[in-house]
């Protein structure tokens, strides 16, 4: 069986480090990571590396034995919101919103107008592309003037 590290697997693996830091470093064992979120420790790192390339936390460390790195606030502010869990059920109720909306115009419009909307729509496509390629890019910006390089190991 396949194992992904689920949006609600990486909110309960954030708040186990909120539980176990001292001021703001923290350190978990990779045998915490199988007994209590059922992963290894490469998949647990490797969420480590997506905290750290998000801003959330620094300094990350690991080996065989356990990941190391200290929080930034970000991460209280990001869990506070209601982590990965809620912030990707707003994408998705947002993506469903517009399906909603660009469905209703098609239906409500006149015909003559339906290929004009689906035109202009379809004109926002590279527009949408290119807003999700430069966050992308900001997000490695971030990661690479933070120090941020992925190495320390894994587990």
């Amino acid at each position: 069986m396949i194992k992904i590290v689920t949006n609600e697997i990486k909110d309960s693996i954030i708040e186990r480090v909120l539980e176990v830091r001292r001021g703001a470093f923290f350190e978990i064992s990779n045998s915490d990571a199988e007994e209590l979120f059922d992963i290894n420790g490469g998949l647990f790192y490797s969420f480590f590396i997506e905290l750290q390339a998000l801003g959330y936390i620094r300094s990350l460390s690991g080996d065989f034995e356990s990941v190391t790195a200290f929080t930034t606030s970000a991460l209280d502010t990001f869990y506070l919101q209601g982590g990965f869990v809620k912030h990707y059920s707003i994408k998705n109720l947002l993506e469903d919103k517009l399906m909603y909306e660009v469905s209703r115009i098609l239906e409500t419009g006149e015909k003559a107008e339906k290929s004009e909307i689906l035109a202009k729509v379809e004109k926002l496509r590279p527009y949408i592309d290119t807003a999700i390629n430069l966050a992308n890019a900001a997000v490695t910006v971030k990661s690479f003037l933070s120090g941020g390089s992925g190495s320390g190991g894994h587990g």
